[in-house]
């Protein structure tokens, strides 16, 4: 729980403007804002409180209408609590779309500052990435809205190789996802229009019954 304390100008009201304050800087600390706005604090014109009262919250304010409690706190003794919903735009600097691209094309990203209720998913982090929608520019950057850019796309053409013992029997082949260097992918044999499963090596090579 994180308090803010405040000095207060009434000797029996709480200051509607210093709550909005202390409110702003417990959503900043809390999850690391670059900048809050308090669209409707939610409150009444009087809360009860005297002058050198400290308000203490809890509950998460990352969101735009949190569910938080207040307490305020004078000579360690609580004079109110309160639960209420403020309406709040949370901004945060996150990586954003540098420019608008369409579905299927690769991304550039850049530092930008959005709304934390406009980040829908998980923030992509490092690594090539493709968008699976259309974006705009100055759009976070999510897993819901990015995929990571293939080694290789579906649907290209693959060398297939099963190796028994000392003998390798090779086929063209078709991918049927998207591949990664290493990692395990389906492939349509050309020849007996069969879907395997190998691992994807360098140069379009899919190895299957690897030892």
């Amino acid at each position: 729980m994180i308090g803010v304390l405040l000095v207060l100008g009434s000797a029996s009201a709480l200051s509607l403007s210093e709550v909005e304050a202390s409110l702003v800087a417990y959503a900043t600390a809390s999850c690391s804002a670059e900048k809050v706005d308090v669209t409707w604090l939610g409150l009444r014109a009087e809360l009860r409180g005297g002058s050198k009262a400290s308000f203490h919250w809890s509950g998460s304010p990352c969101q735009s209408r949190p569910k938080l409690k207040l307490t305020a706190v004078e000579n360690g003794v609580p004079v109110g609590v309160w639960h209420f919903r403020p309406a709040l735009d949370v901004w945060i600097n996150v990586p954003v779309a540098a420019q608008s691209v369409s579905a299927g094309e690769p991304v550039k990203s850049e530092d930008g500052r959005v709304r934390i209720q406009d980040v829908q998913g998980d923030l992509a982090g490092e690594g090539v990435w493709i968008a699976r929608v259309a974006l705009e520019k100055g759009e976070a950057l999510t897993r819901r809205v990015l995929r990571i850019r293939p080694d290789s796309a579906k649907g290209s053409r693959v060398r297939i190789e099963s190796r028994q013992g000392p003998l390798t029997v090779s086929a063209d082949g078709r991918l049927m996802e998207d591949a990664f260097v290493g990692k395990s992918v389906r492939v349509l044999n050309l020849a007996t229009k069969s879907t395997q499963k190998g691992r994807f090596l360098a140069h379009n090579r899919v190895v299957l019954n690897e030892e």
